[in-house]
């Protein structure tokens, strides 16, 4: 199965607090282990266009704030299979930001649900964190946003991809 990036899809962001958690119903959704995004159908959701798509793994914050890389274990990515993702994470600067609040919401735009689990993200030091426990139950087009609060700045990041 092969990971592409895919440009030009628009989601939802759900609304972090100064204190780094979610709030309303992308947190319950977390709570239900179904991701908060897509907690509608079709929820938060727009044309998917597959032009340009890739499989680059680093992308700017929405606001710029942070650049972040993910690298998935194992690689690729294979359907109903736990995997770990070592994320990378700096400032505009380029200086790693540690110490990061990180959460991670996402799921399957066009079926409108979640994660089927509720991942967890803990800091490695440097910059660097290691994201557990997320799965794609299915092959097709999937969000994963990573929401992150470093010494006041709030912002996120939002991975495409499409599991074949």
């Amino acid at each position: 199965m092969r990971i592409r990036r895919l440009a030009g899809f628009a989601v939802a962001v759900a609304v972090i607090g100064a204190s780094g958690t979610m709030t309303g119903t992308a947190a319950q959704g977390m709570k239900e282990g179904q991701g908060g995004m897509m907690h509608g159908h079709g929820a938060g959701t727009a044309p998917m266009d597959a032009k340009g798509a890739d499989d680059a793994t680093t992308r700017w914050s929405d606001k710029r704030m942070f650049e972040v890389s993910y690298e998935p274990s194992p690689r690729p990515v294979h359907v109903n299979a736990l995997h770990t993702w070592t994320l990378v994470i700096s400032d505009a600067a380029g200086r790693p930001v540690s110490g990061a609040q990180v959460s991670v919401d996402g799921g399957m735009p066009a079926h409108g649900h979640g994660l089927p689990t509720a991942p967890q993200v803990k800091s490695l030091g440097e910059g660097r964190y290691l994201l557990e426990g997320i799965k794609f139950q299915m092959p097709g087009q999937w969000v994963v946003t990573l929401h992150i609060v470093s010494g006041g700045a709030a912002d996120s990041v939002t991975f495409h991809l499409k599991l074949e």
